[in-house]
């Protein structure tokens, strides 16, 4: 009966402790797309902004007053402010949520220096 109160204990403090271990945020919920050098502004983020910018809502298209972001040589001029108000702010893209998936690819795009391809 001893040994049993005594295994039952073991049992109890050793999953207590392994169910309280420390798990990094990024390795257990980040989602893995690929190295970053991988991520192209025509292949990856012309589709994001097409989507979720341009024709989605109609912001980031054609003559508007925003900025016309379907071509890297309109956008190119607003990608810090692009930065601030998707990554940082997370204000745009209004009426829209990038998952995060698309937040990673435009994240690693911006991190290796915003390049047109």
């Amino acid at each position: 009966m001893k040994n049993r109160i005594i295994l039952a204990i073991t049992i109890g403090l050793s999953l207590l402790v392994y169910s309280c271990t420390k798990e990094n945020y990024e390795t257990k919920f980040k989602v893995v797309i690929g190295p970053c050098d991988s991520i192209t502004f025509s292949k990856h983020i012309k589709p994001i902004i097409a989507s979720q910018c341009a024709s989605a809502n109609g912001c980031h298209e054609g003559n508007s007053p925003n900025g016309d972001f379907t071509a890297y040589d309109l956008m190119a001029p607003k990608i810090s402010k692009f930065n601030q108000r998707v990554l940082i702010s997370k204000d745009m893209p209004k009426g829209s949520n990038l998952s995060v998936d698309q937040l990673s690819m435009i994240s690693c795009w911006l991190d290796k220096g915003a390049k047109n391809d």
